[in-house]
């Protein structure tokens, strides 16, 4: 399995997931022209090879390139149950597969979990080809320890490291944004994703990548540093990479 972040951040988010039988993008957030061009590099037809388009949540930051793609690509989108009402406007209903249980798109598992936004559903999702694992999640406030059993040791996790704190409440935003950010339904800051994923990580781990970084109220180096050393302590020294809004991460094997 590959893996390479096409665009991550407020302005569209879109990532492309790659096996020997499987193309899949999670998620459509930027402009049928963008992802056209990194399938082009990738040497991938998109209007052939692309098998599915899994949504993670209706925000249109995931979902502002749907509609053009979806013309230009035959390839089903598989909607959570309950946010087929949200996107019908974009994709045809004939076109969405709606799913709430596991499911295989060729030799990709998809499972999922639920995270805490302000629209319901939202979820993350955990993929797995030949005993490689990705766990994919962005937009959610707060993760339930629940969830933690479920989410350990996987190969390779794109994570949520959206704030700062301080600068979030220091910085420009309106008072009301601030709390919305901050709240168990908004954005995971750096120091929530270090201890996350801190609890999370393990042996098999061979990759993290900070994804959804603020433009405003985040920094690279701060998000780095919070969750590299907060590794460091567990006794984890794992690669991490940051995702950017305009330019795609390498293409990642897990």
């Amino acid at each position: 399995m590959k893996v390479k972040v096409l665009a991550s951040g407020s302005k569209g988010n879109a990532t492309l997931v790659q096996t020997e039988h499987a193309i899949l993008l999670i998620d459509a957030g930027i402009s049928y022209q963008r992802i056209a061009s990194y399938f082009l590099e990738e040497k991938i037809d998109l209007k052939k090879d692309l098998k599915g388009i899994l949504l993670t949540h209706s925000h249109t930051d995931h979902t502002k390139g749907l509609r053009v793609l979806s013309k230009y690509s035959s390839c089903p989108v598989y909607v959570p149950k309950g946010m087929e009402e949200q996107i019908k406007d974009i994709v045809p209903q004939s076109r969405m597969i709606l799913f709430e249980e596991p499911f295989f798109v060729e030799d990709i598992q998809v499972d999922t979990l639920p995270t805490s936004h302000d629209v319901s559903p939202s979820v993350g999702y955990i993929l797995e080809n030949e005993g490689k694992t990705l766990l994919y999640m962005t937009d959610t406030g707060y993760i339930n320890e629940r969830l933690f059993s479920k989410m350990r040791d996987k190969s390779m996790y794109v994570l949520e490291s959206n704030h700062d704190t301080t600068m979030l409440m220091d910085g420009p935003y309106p008072r009301y944004l601030k709390e919305r950010v901050d709240s168990d339904n908004g954005h995971l800051s750096n120091r929530q994703a270090a201890t996350y994923l801190a609890a999370t990580v393990g042996k098999h781990t061979k990759h993290v990548v900070l994804a959804h970084l603020s433009e405003h109220n985040n920094t690279e180096n701060l998000a780095y540093e919070t969750v590299h050393s907060r590794l460091k302590e567990e006794g984890y020294e794992i690669p991490i990479l940051l995702a950017r809004q305009e330019e795609p991460t390498e293409l990642i094997e897990v």
